[in-house]
Formats: structure tokens, sequence, C-alpha cells
């Protein structure tokens, strides 16, 4: 028993029924600094820094004057002054009659594991406030953006109108297209606060959106994307398809993990707006099949029934990894 006590890794202390010390350690020593002979006669209290509450000495007391054990962590100082946590258990020591003779306290140093939890705590918090910020910068964003695209959908709902000409009926059509698939990664900014910055395609233009000019004449669209219509889309600036292929590699799965959040938590009105973002993210590529289908999910969210909604989600992931894939080949044999 006594080698027990001598070697073990945790500081050991044996107290009379008053507190006063009758053994430590040599862990304790380790840990405080004081050796057997400065320890010996001393209250076990003498350790205390001060800025321990009064009540939980209370609570200690009471409860292992009555018999039972206590469990807690206190902050004590060493001999040289440095204040350090311990995690202490203090259990009755009783005669064979029953009566408490002495206490047994076994305390482990828990200061680094204390420091630690303070620096998760305040890292925690820092990332909160940064999303809080960031939400708050997206909303805003989102605002500033809506107040010129409002204008734009009122003028284009003006030209339909109006009495035009074959190619300008064609252009009005496009501006349309792709003032609504803007106007839904606009609405959707507020939502994606986990998105990395350029996460979504900043350089999507107006002759992304089908019907535009560029396409006329052009032969109908392969069923998942058609390379030279696509370059045709964007001005046959290679790298720029490069570039669009790579973030709708990343935002695509982005967009499909927070429809399958919304269906997890039955919420319509997120699958609406994280599906119309993905149908105009889509529209980049003319991939029609996957359109479609993310168009029926955004239907189903605008009913408010989402019925049928994990077939249609599921058809979508396989169909725009194949897509994802289609882009991958191109991009690549392009470098060649």
């Amino acid at each position: 028993m006594q080698m027990a006590l001598e070697q073990s890794p945790v500081s050991i202390v044996i107290t009379d029924r008053a507190g006063s010390i009758e053994y430590v350690n040599p862990k304790f020593t380790e840990s405080t600094g004081y050796c057997l002979a400065e320890a010996l006669g001393r209250n076990s209290r003498f350790l205390n820094t001060g800025q321990t509450p009064a009540g939980l000495y209370r609570q200690l007391w009471e409860t292992i004057s009555r018999g039972d054990a206590w469990q807690g962590e206190l902050l004590n100082q060493k001999k040289n002054g440095e204040s350090f946590w311990e995690s202490v258990r203090i259990a009755p020591l009783k005669s064979p009659a029953g009566e408490i003779t002495h206490y047994l306290a076994v305390k482990e140093d828990i200061t680094e594991r204390k420091a630690t939890e303070r620096e998760l705590r305040r890292a925690r918090d820092a990332a909160e406030a940064a999303n809080r910020l960031t939400g708050a910068f997206l909303a805003e964003v989102s605002r500033e953006l809506s107040t010129p695209m409002n204008g734009v959908i009122s003028w284009a709902e003006l030209l339909r109108d109006c009495e035009l000409t074959g190619e300008q009926t064609q252009y009005v059509q496009a501006l349309n297209s792709a003032v609504e698939s803007l106007s839904g990664v606009i609405d959707a900014i507020p939502h994606f606060p986990g998105i990395e910055a350029g996460a979504l395609p900043e350089r999507a233009s107006l002759c992304a959106s089908p019907g535009h000019p560029l396409q006329a004449g052009s032969a109908a669209q392969a069923e998942l994307f058609d390379r030279k219509e696509t370059l045709a889309r964007m001005d046959g600036d290679w790298e720029l398809f490069r570039e669009v292929a790579g973030l709708f590699a990343t935002s695509s799965r982005e967009m499909m993990a927070e429809i399958g959040s919304a269906l997890g938590t039955k919420d319509p009105k997120r699958v609406e707006r994280a599906a119309h973002a993905l149908k105009g993210t889509i529209a980049n590529f003319g991939a029609r099949a996957s359109q479609e289908l993310a168009l029926k999910l955004e239907e189903l969210g605008k009913s408010g029934t989402l019925a049928g909604a994990r077939e249609q989600f599921a058809a979508l992931e396989t169909e725009l990894e194949r897509l994802r894939e289609a882009l991958k080949r191109a991009a690549g044999r392009m470098d060649g």
C-alpha cells in the first residue's frame, strides 16, 4: 500500500478529521513544491489562492462530513506563488465501526487542459463572431445587388411589351433568362454563408443563358453538354471555361448539400432557393437533363410539398456527377 502511494502518478493527501495534513506523497511535492515536512500539520486549505468561492468549500466539507465523496476543480497555489488547477476527489476513510477518521484526497494537475479549453472557447467565439459578420455582410451584398437588379427586371418586362424584330426578341429572351438565373443567385447569397469567396462563378455572363444569339443556328445540345456550344457562350475563352467548370464542381456540390440539408429538415423554401440557384449555374453549360431535374426540385419546393423530392434529388446527383466528369475531361483535353 505504501509503495502504491509513493509511486502514484497523481498527488495523494491524507488529513485528519479537522483537515490537518498527515501525509503527502512525492507527486504532491513535485506539483506544489512543498515537501512532506513543510506540509505536515498544516490545514489542506493552505494552498488556496483566495479565488475559490467560500461556498464551494462549505459544500465540500458538508459533503465529506456526512460520509460522502466530493469531486470538483480547485484553483490552488504552488510554493513559488504560481497558480495551478487541480481536479480533486476527496473521500472519507472510516473505522470498522463506521466512524470517519481521516480524509483521502486524490488530486491531478489539469492546468494545461484548462488552458486548452480556454483557447478552444476563444477560437469558437471568434469563429461564431466571424460567421455572424459574414452573414450580415452577405445579406447586405444581396440587398445592394437586388436594387439595380430590380431595375433590370422592370426594363426587361417593358421590353417584352414592345414590338420587336425576331433578332431583338431573341436578345430579350436571353436577357430575361439571364436575369432569372442571376436573381436566383442573388436571393441565395444570404443562405450560403459557408461557401468560400469565389465558389460561385463571378464571370458567368449573359451569353451563358440558353437562347443567346451566339447559339443561333447551332445543333441541338448534347445530353450532358456541348463543348463547342459552351465555349461559344463564353466567347471562345478556354481559360474562362476551365475556371467556370472548376468553380461549378465546387459550387454544385455545396448547393446539393444545401438541398440535402433542406430536405432533411423538410424546409420547402430552402429547397426552392437552392434548386433555383443551382439551375442557374447549370445553365452555363446548357445541360438540359440536369436543369430539368433542378427545375422539378425548385417547383416541388415552391409548391410547399416535397413528395418525391428525395427521388428527384438522387437523380439530379447522378446527373450532376456525369456532368462534372464530362466537364473535367473536356478541360483536360483543352490543355492539349
